[in-house]
Protein backbone atom coordinates (compact mmCIF):
# COMPACT_ATOMS: atom_id res chain seq x y z
CA UNK A 1 0.00 0.00 0.00
CA UNK A 2 2.41 2.27 0.42
CA UNK A 3 3.81 4.08 -2.51
CA UNK A 4 6.93 3.37 -4.35
CA UNK A 5 10.25 5.60 -4.98
CA UNK A 6 12.31 4.93 -7.67
CA UNK A 7 15.98 6.72 -7.35
CA UNK A 8 15.17 8.55 -10.95
CA UNK A 9 12.06 10.87 -9.67
CA UNK A 10 10.86 12.17 -6.33
CA UNK A 11 7.40 10.62 -4.94
CA UNK A 12 5.01 13.87 -4.52
CA UNK A 13 2.15 13.90 -2.38
CA UNK A 14 -1.02 12.64 -3.19
CA UNK A 15 -4.19 12.55 -2.00
CA UNK A 16 -4.44 8.99 -2.43
CA UNK A 17 -1.08 8.51 -0.59
CA UNK A 18 -3.66 9.86 2.65
CA UNK A 19 -5.81 7.86 2.39
CA UNK A 20 -3.88 4.55 2.45
CA UNK A 21 -2.10 6.02 5.31
CA UNK A 22 -5.16 6.64 6.94
CA UNK A 23 -6.74 3.38 6.43
CA UNK A 24 -3.42 1.53 7.63
CA UNK A 25 -3.81 3.65 10.89
CA UNK A 26 -7.18 4.09 11.39
CA UNK A 27 -8.75 0.57 10.20
CA UNK A 28 -5.53 -2.18 10.23
CA UNK A 29 -4.01 -0.38 13.13
CA UNK A 30 -0.57 -0.86 11.07
CA UNK A 31 1.54 1.67 12.78
CA UNK A 32 1.54 4.02 15.77
CA UNK A 33 1.82 7.15 14.08
CA UNK A 34 -0.87 9.53 15.29
CA UNK A 35 -3.14 10.54 12.67
CA UNK A 36 -4.11 14.77 12.58
CA UNK A 37 -7.80 14.59 14.25
CA UNK A 38 -8.41 18.28 14.30
CA UNK A 39 -8.73 20.89 11.03
CA UNK A 40 -7.16 23.84 10.73
CA UNK A 41 -9.00 26.52 12.10
CA UNK A 42 -7.87 29.70 10.36
CA UNK A 43 -6.66 29.80 6.76
CA UNK A 44 -8.76 30.80 3.17
CA UNK A 45 -10.55 27.25 2.98
CA UNK A 46 -12.29 28.02 6.48
CA UNK A 47 -15.68 30.06 5.89
CA UNK A 48 -15.73 33.63 8.07
CA UNK A 49 -19.95 33.27 8.10
CA UNK A 50 -20.72 29.69 9.01
CA UNK A 51 -16.86 28.74 9.97
CA UNK A 52 -17.04 25.76 8.31
CA UNK A 53 -14.31 24.27 6.01
CA UNK A 54 -16.29 24.74 2.86
CA UNK A 55 -14.70 27.47 1.08
CA UNK A 56 -13.73 27.05 -2.79
CA UNK A 57 -12.00 29.12 -5.01
CA UNK A 58 -14.10 30.31 -8.27
CA UNK A 59 -12.94 32.51 -10.67
CA UNK A 60 -9.53 34.76 -10.93
CA UNK A 61 -9.91 37.98 -11.89
CA UNK A 62 -6.37 38.86 -12.14
CA UNK A 63 -3.03 38.74 -11.22
CA UNK A 64 -2.00 41.72 -8.65
CA UNK A 65 1.25 41.56 -8.59
CA UNK A 66 4.19 38.61 -8.69
CA UNK A 67 3.18 36.85 -5.78
CA UNK A 68 -0.50 38.03 -5.82
CA UNK A 69 -3.53 37.75 -7.50
CA UNK A 70 -7.08 38.55 -6.85
CA UNK A 71 -9.74 36.34 -6.88
CA UNK A 72 -13.31 35.08 -5.68
CA UNK A 73 -13.58 32.58 -2.38
CA UNK A 74 -17.30 30.69 -1.96
CA UNK A 75 -18.33 28.76 0.75
CA UNK A 76 -20.67 25.87 -0.40
CA UNK A 77 -22.01 25.42 2.75
CA UNK A 78 -23.34 28.88 3.22
CA UNK A 79 -23.23 30.49 0.38
CA UNK A 80 -20.87 33.29 1.63
CA UNK A 81 -18.89 34.91 -1.44
CA UNK A 82 -15.70 37.20 -1.45
CA UNK A 83 -13.44 38.49 -3.78
CA UNK A 84 -10.08 39.94 -2.28
CA UNK A 85 -6.21 39.41 -3.01
CA UNK A 86 -4.31 36.65 -1.87
CA UNK A 87 -0.55 35.77 -1.32
CA UNK A 88 0.70 32.87 -3.38
CA UNK A 89 1.43 31.26 0.39
CA UNK A 90 -2.25 32.06 1.22
CA UNK A 91 -3.31 29.72 -2.39
CA UNK A 92 -0.67 27.14 -1.52
CA UNK A 93 -2.17 26.87 1.61
CA UNK A 94 -5.87 26.44 0.27
CA UNK A 95 -4.81 23.98 -2.62
CA UNK A 96 -2.88 21.72 0.62
CA UNK A 97 -6.45 21.86 2.39
CA UNK A 98 -8.95 21.41 -0.82
CA UNK A 99 -6.15 18.09 -1.46
CA UNK A 100 -6.70 16.92 2.89
CA UNK A 101 -10.23 17.06 1.53
CA UNK A 102 -10.31 15.79 -1.03
CA UNK A 103 -8.46 12.67 0.82
CA UNK A 104 -11.53 12.97 3.81
CA UNK A 105 -13.56 12.10 0.74
CA UNK A 106 -11.94 9.22 -0.65
CA UNK A 107 -10.94 7.75 2.97
CA UNK A 108 -14.92 7.57 3.88
CA UNK A 109 -15.77 6.28 0.92
CA UNK A 110 -12.81 3.57 0.71
CA UNK A 111 -14.38 3.25 4.34
CA UNK A 112 -17.97 2.58 3.56
CA UNK A 113 -17.10 0.57 0.34
CA UNK A 114 -15.15 -1.82 3.10
CA UNK A 115 -18.22 -1.90 5.55
CA UNK A 116 -20.14 -2.53 2.31
CA UNK A 117 -18.00 -5.33 1.40
CA UNK A 118 -17.65 -7.02 5.10
CA UNK A 119 -21.44 -6.69 5.22
CA UNK A 120 -21.92 -9.02 1.78
CA UNK A 121 -19.21 -11.79 2.88
CA UNK A 122 -20.98 -12.04 6.14
CA UNK A 123 -24.61 -12.28 4.26
CA UNK A 124 -23.01 -14.71 1.94
CA UNK A 125 -21.67 -16.69 4.86
CA UNK A 126 -24.77 -17.03 6.99
CA UNK A 127 -26.62 -18.13 3.23
CA UNK A 128 -23.92 -21.28 2.61
CA UNK A 129 -24.93 -21.66 6.73
CA UNK A 130 -28.51 -22.11 5.71
CA UNK A 131 -27.49 -23.80 3.40
CA UNK A 132 -29.76 -21.61 0.81
CA UNK A 133 -26.87 -21.49 -1.82
CA UNK A 134 -27.59 -24.17 -4.72
CA UNK A 135 -25.17 -24.97 -7.39
CA UNK A 136 -27.76 -23.42 -10.02
CA UNK A 137 -26.88 -19.87 -7.74
CA UNK A 138 -23.66 -19.94 -10.40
Amino acid sequence: MAPQTTTSSPVTWTPAHEVERRIRVEILDFDGTPVRKSVATEGLHVCPACEGSFVVPGEVYEIVGQDRCRLELRCVNCGWEDSAEHSDVELESLDRELDRGYADLLWALEVLWIGNEEEAIARFSRALDADAILPEDF
